[in-house]
């Protein structure tokens, strides 16, 4: 059962579950596009070639981070974690950010310059959609219309890596019509080892924060300097 806090947050659920609609039908339009339509890309675009770790995009940095990973087989099943409103699920949900080592960042470079890993910004955009829908968590302390904003940037964000990623894994049988009660267990799926993302970026976390302390930058951060 859902938590009564959502009675006063129908209107809002409202406006995800159509925010949601809203993206599948743009989802359907985009494949659509992509697979009835030609388009005339230049072969030279730097985009249209395998990613280069080592190959500077203009800023002085490379294009991904140089990180090997491996491939795993992912069964994907029904799972008693994560639920959308249980006392574990609300834990399990909480800490997700938490457990993010520099909620997501890593450094590059002599000037430690920080940028983003694209998984740990999905991860992020999937716990704020639960926050917003149940009203809980980021939600509560959030302005209204920016919390909007940031939910429809995420919903965009997870529909542009839905095709970025282009899983052509085939499932079986219809799963709008599927049981999941009953059915647990859908297609096996080969992904790449996110595991290795999180230990690498714990490991460029602990020196960063040793760092951050020999250099005694919370002080300086404070003091405005």
């Amino acid at each position: 059962m859902l938590n009564p806090g959502l009675a006063s947050g129908s209107s809002f659920s409202k406006h995800i579950i159509l925010a949601a609609a809203c993206t599948s039908v743009l989802l359907a339009i985009t494949l659509t596009q992509f697979l009835f339509f030609d388009h005339e890309i230049d072969e030279a675009e730097w985009w249209k070639q395998p990613y280069q770790t080592d190959l500077d995009r203009g800023d002085g940095y490379p294009e991904a981070w140089p990180l090997e990973l491996a491939s795993v087989r992912v069964d994907v099943e029904e799972s008693v974690h994560y639920a959308l409103d249980s006392p574990r699920g609300f834990e399990e949900w909480s800490v997700m950010q938490q457990n993010i080592p520099g909620r997501g960042s890593v450094r590059l470079g002599s000037d430690r310059r920080a940028v983003i890993l694209p998984m740990f910004h999905e991860l992020h955009c999937v716990q704020s959609l639960w926050s917003g829908i149940l009203g809980k968590g980021d939600a509560r302390d959030r302005d209204s219309s920016n919390w909007d904003h940031h939910i429809n940037h995420c919903l965009s964000y997870l529909r542009h890596w839905t095709l970025c990623r282009a899983d052509m894994t085939l499932e079986r049988g219809d799963f709008a019509q599927r049981n999941f009660t009953r059915d647990r267990i859908g297609a096996i799926h080969q992904c790449r080892d996110w595991r290795a993302v999180y230990n690498a970026a714990y490991s460029d976390w602990e020196p960063w924060v040793a760092y951050w302390i020999s250099e005694n930058l919370s002080n300086n951060i404070r003091s405005g300097a």
